[in-house]
């Protein structure tokens, strides 16, 4: 049992570890919790509820001294759970040194205990659990979700705004989008603009599609996130587990190297899925130096020659908080369209400069940094 936070409610809910419910409370729990959800196809199968559970609780490399990643709230008079909040932990760069961190996930209450304060109260619960383990609490999404937001401003997270959400048609959807796209797509693009946006190949650059980060990635990593003020350690370990041995998506990971070496200049991971309704190639992340703005174009260039080649793809979008990343995207094509996905963090730590992560241009984040790219929307 956690110390109980100063709050009306804990006369009649406590917060556990969640390695404290046995497996068939806990999944008969999150099969109930997630059924009105979008996503509530993904918490059906026992198995696959099992296989991510133990992904993020137990497999995270990242999970160092904390004691739990998960919790769960139950209803003292009938013991049963009602509420489950975890943290998927990171180790985040800070100007020269590594601090670790965590992004909040999962936060969910069964339908018939909602608005009862069972949220605030596992949110408060947890934030007390890390506060000495994590050096920042942070929180990607929200989608517009007022309620939500205003519990977490309450904690005295910091609104970073929104996630910038670049896209583009794909080539071959052009006639249909020009038709029935969206509009905020149709205010922005023409065939002609797209024709005028292509970019030509740097032929200097080539690319593998690859199955797993070898050492070879930690090298790149070493030598190429030094120009980057705030940024999730993307080491190969951290890699193989978030893409390589994950069981959501069905990843491309593509390594770009320059003509003559076999070592990576960088790297691209890509996804199908739907947004806005249509059928559209992702790009969850992405990876070069931060001084060789070539390479990361080039990166960007090969997505969308990637998925030029699927005439059923009609959108390819990337969410992503960095400006010179955004200026590569801009050059190859792609348009900033209103995000729904929110950025917050608290519980700096004393000794850090919150004004240094107060601002968004020292951030680096993309679709994969958070959990965001793990419920996404899925078109058969």
């Amino acid at each position: 049992m956690l110390s109980r936070v100063n709050n009306p409610v804990a006369r009649y809910y406590t917060v556990y570890p969640a390695g404290s419910a046995g497996r068939s409370e806990l999944l008969s729990f999150l099969k109930a919790a997630y059924a009105d959800q979008f996503n509530a196809q993904e918490y059906q199968d026992e198995k696959d509820i099992t296989e991510r559970w133990e992904w993020a609780n137990i497999k995270n490399p990242n999970k160092g001294s904390f004691k739990s990643l998960s919790w769960i709230c139950r209803e003292n008079t009938s013991n049963k759970i009602v509420g489950h909040f975890g943290v998927m932990p990171i180790s985040l760069k800070y100007r020269d040194v590594y601090c670790p961190a965590v992004w909040g996930r999962d936060l969910i209450v069964l339908p018939e205990f909602r608005k009862l304060g069972v949220g605030p109260f596992l949110t408060a619960s947890v934030l007390e659990e890390v506060k000495d383990e994590a050096a920042i609490f942070m929180i990607a999404g929200l989608n517009d979700n007022d309620n939500v937001y205003r519990m977490y401003k309450k904690f005295g997270f910091v609104d970073m705004g929104r996630i910038p959400l670049y896209v583009r048609a794909n080539r071959s959807f052009i006639p249909f989008l020009s038709v029935i796209g969206n509009f905020a797509i149709k205010l922005f693009y023409t065939p002609s603009d797209i024709c005028r946006h292509i970019r030509g190949r740097n032929e200097d650059v080539l690319f593998k599609e690859i199955a797993r980060f070898d050492d070879s990635f930690n090298k790149l990593w070493e030598a190429a996130s030094a120009p980057f003020g705030l940024i999730v350690r993307r080491d190969s370990a951290y890699l193989n587990w978030r893409f390589a041995d994950q069981p959501y998506w069905d990843y491309k990971i593509f390594k770009a190297s320059l003509k003559g070496s076999g070592d990576p200049a960088g790297y691209i991971v890509l996804r199908e899925g739907g947004s806005r309704g249509l059928r559209t190639g992702v790009i969850t992340d992405i990876f070069a130096s931060g001084n060789d703005p070539d390479i990361m174009t080039s990166l960007v260039d090969f997505a969308v020659s990637h998925f030029s080649k699927r005439d059923d793809i009609a959108l390819i979008r990337c969410d992503m908080l960095n400006k010179d990343a955004g200026r590569a995207l801009r050059e190859c094509g792609f348009v900033g369209i209103p995000s729904g996905t929110r950025f917050m963090f608290t519980n700096i730590k004393g000794g850090l400069d919150a004004v240094f992560f107060a601002d968004r241009g020292n951030w680096f984040l993309d679709y994969a940094d958070s959990d965001l790219d793990l419920s996404g929307q899925r078109i058969t």
